[in-house]
């Protein structure tokens, strides 16, 4: 007996601590189905009730920051902490299975206390077997039936009830619904991004996908929808300068000292003034991992709020946590920008590379399979919307057309819409506006 260890798992309790600091969902999960009891190890059980404690107050969110501010000056608690603060193993794991299993070994600990305390009574009960056995079983019988279960059931009125009350408010809609700052984009996502969804316009090189992600930014942003950009692939002031050149109409090749005539200096003026009090943020990205970017996203919505997320491009995202290969990290990548959407409740635009493979073919269509590192991407992704300009190979034909080729769209339909692209603009518009 006395090389037998209690059962617990101290990986799995950093993994739920670890995740409730970093992931909404998680730290519902474990808030509404654990007890700080489920936590074996000393240390891990007193930080839970620290997550617990502020968990209770109204309009809670929770970092490792504000933990540790909660943890005060118990040294014994802040070195439970770091181990936990360290713990990557929660991304991309299921938080709602590792408190099952937190779950179930609490009960295990309980069916072993009674079991030795049971094996012991036997040794006393020659005077009463019989009562001896009844009152062993109705202990072990109320052991196993400890784990308990937190399982949410809803049954089909309840849910039909919420279905049809929020079709019953429209104002739901234009909340829930970001304009993508195209007509016939938005006809096709049903409306435009949607909160909780991750979309992955993606493309070659040259085909415009910054240009379309900054423009439908910038719109949201014109409408009072506060946005942050992770430009991986270029410098946010190159950012800017394509903004500025979409918005005052002056060719982006001619922005240098001494080349800008006057009235194209006066509409760029008045286009960075229009630019400057949009609510756009872009935290500084170049080498920023998946899990700073998150850690990120969370501190702008507790500070000032956050509706929406544009990421330049998704195959240059890093990730501290290594995998075997890079599809594993990109998979992993992927999984974690659609959990971040959905805790969040924000839509998160992430642009994506396509495979050399398109260059090869006749037809230079993208396919679903032409996604770079595409193991997650295609299954997280809520809609997958190809930008394809048949003019960057055939420059004398199909002059400033660009088709978007919705070819997933969950809950929606698919098919193509076309716009016009000006390249010295960097922009983009509904085709009607050239008829």
């Amino acid at each position: 007996m006395t090389n037998q260890v209690i059962p617990h798992s101290s990986a799995v309790e950093r993994r739920v601590l670890a995740g409730c600091l970093h992931e909404s969902e998680a730290l519902q999960d474990a808030v509404g189905g654990l007890r700080a009891a489920d936590f074996y190890v000393d240390g891990y059980r007193k930080v839970f009730e620290v997550v617990q404690r502020l968990s209770r107050q109204p309009g809670a969110v929770h970092d490792p920051v504000l933990v540790r501010q909660a943890c005060g000056a118990n040294q014994d608690l802040l070195t439970a902490l770091d181990d936990v603060m360290f713990d990557t193993s929660w991304i991309g794991s299921d938080a709602g299975a590792a408190c099952c299993y937190l779950r179930d070994l609490t009960a295990a600990r309980r069916f072993h206390e009674v079991g030795l305390k049971t094996a012991a009574a036997a040794l006393e009960c020659t005077k009463d077997p019989v009562g001896y056995l009844d009152k062993a079983t109705e202990k072990l019988v109320a052991a196993i039936q400890s784990r308990q279960s937190t399982t949410k059931v809803a049954t089909v009125a309840e849910v039909l009830r919420d279905f049809v009350s929020d079709l019953t408010k429209p104002e739901m809609l234009a909340d829930e619904i970001i304009s993508t700052g195209f007509r016939d984009v938005n006809n096709v996502l049903g409306g435009g991004w949607e909160r909780g969804r991750m979309y992955v316009p993606a493309g070659r090189p040259g085909m415009g996908k910054t240009a379309f992600m900054m423009q439908s930014v910038a719109h949201a942003a014109s409408k009072g929808k506060r946005c942050a950009v992770f430009s991986i692939e270029m410098p946010e002031k190159l950012l800017v300068k394509r903004l500025v050149a979409t918005m005052s109409g002056v060719d982006s090749r001619a922005m240098k000292p001494g080349v800008l005539r006057k009235d194209q200096m006066d509409r760029l003026l008045r286009a960075a003034e229009r630019i400057a009090e949009l609510p756009i943020v872009y935290p500084e990205s170049s080498t920023m991992t998946i899990e700073e970017l998150v850690r990120t996203c969370r501190r702008l919505k507790v500070d000032g709020g956050l509706d929406l997320v544009a990421v330049d491009y998704l195959q240059l995202i890093t990730t501290s946590n290594k995998a075997d290969s890079r599809e594993q990290e990109v998979s992993s990548i992927s999984r974690q920008l659609k959990r971040l959407a959905r805790s969040l409740n924000i839509p998160v635009i992430a642009l994506s590379q396509l495979s050399r493979e398109v260059e090869k073919r006749n037809d230079k269509r993208p396919l679903m399979s032409d996604l770079r590192e595409s193991g997650a991407i295609e299954q997280d992704a809520d809609a997958i919307l190809f930008l394809f300009r048949q003019d960057y190979y055939q420059r004398d034909k199909h002059n400033g057309q660009c088709e978007v080729i919705v070819a997933k769209n969950r809950d929606g339909e698919t098919g193509f819409v076309s716009l016009k692209f000006e390249p010295e603009h960097t922009r983009f518009s509904d085709v009607e506006q050239y008829r």
